[in-house]
């Protein structure tokens, strides 16, 4: 076989192999949305990395200065199904009771602390995420400022190296993860919004926006962008409607036919080879 082709097989094959366990660090400045599924109840919790990095979704190139939840960002839509893992967890956790996050964060790091210097500069932190609360009163979220920004980078880097996404270093999904908001546990993580606020939507509920955020340079408002809308239905199915409204290839689907197109190629050289030694 033609190396330049076994070479580009390879390539091919490589990239569709990549990206399984992709999560990164937040202050690794790379890593994906997350989507978590907590049972309210009990809050047994599961976790996936969606393989959606945020870089791709706030490319610096997009960011315009001084945004202030009146730019959008033309992003891509997905629908993600749900796993086996998924849907066994959901059919032992009522779905009544179960309520859904979707965010990620990313830093341009310093050790394991998302500081002034390595934020504030737009596209030097990223930060994603779906708010109910912010969905229903915009003004909840459009005076996010640094030390907001940087305290959620750091919540998320901590919840990776210690807290309930661990697993998610090693794998897609987990069973095992924790994102309570009982206020009654001394390990309740974070929420979005200030004062203690659930800001966990609920699975099968109406759609709730999507919000991006980075630094504006300053110490001041950060950066702020609706970047289209999510949902989680109640079989676990996870919807973006992002503005562009276009669906993206699967990598997968797109690897295989682009190998077995090479394979191809390599059937027509064969018989040419064939033809002419005749």
């Amino acid at each position: 076989m033609n190396l330049l082709v076994k070479s580009a097989i390879a390539s091919a094959l490589a990239l569709g192999a990549t990206g399984a366990y992709a999560i990164g660090l937040p202050a690794n400045n790379n890593s994906d949305l997350v989507l978590v599924i907590e049972n309210q109840t009990t809050f047994a919790t599961y976790a996936l990395d969606t393989g959606i990095s945020l870089s791709s979704v706030m490319p610096t190139g997009s960011l315009v200065s001084g945004a202030i939840l009146d730019t959008s960002i033309s992003i891509a839509s997905s629908t993600t199904g749900p796993s086996a893992t998924l849907s066994s967890f959901l059919a032992a956790n009522p779905a009544s009771s179960d309520a859904w996050a979707l965010e990620g964060g990313q830093y341009n790091g310093n050790g394991n602390s998302s500081t002034k210097p390595n934020s504030e500069k737009a596209g030097n932190a990223l930060a994603i995420f779906a708010s109910p609360n912010g969905t229903a009163v915009n003004a909840e979220v459009n005076n996010y400022t640094l030390a907001n920004l940087s305290t959620f980078e750091n919540g998320l880097q901590q919840s990776f190296v210690t807290g309930g996404l661990t697993a998610l270093q090693t794998a897609t999904e987990t069973t095992a993860a924790s994102y309570t908001q009982d206020s009654g546990s001394p390990n309740s993580k974070y929420t979005l919004i200030g004062g203690g606020v659930n800001d966990l939507a609920t699975l099968g509920s109406t759609a709730v926006q999507l919000f991006g955020f980075t630094g504006n340079g300053g110490t001041g408002v950060v950066q702020s962008y609706i970047l289209g809308t999510a949902t989680v239905g109640t079989n676990g199915t996870l919807t973006i409607s992002g503005s562009s409204g276009a669906a993206p290839v699967p990598l997968p689907a797109a690897v295989w036919l682009f190998g077995s197109g090479l394979l191809g190629l390599v059937g027509v050289s064969r018989r040419r080879k064939s033809a002419v030694a005749v």
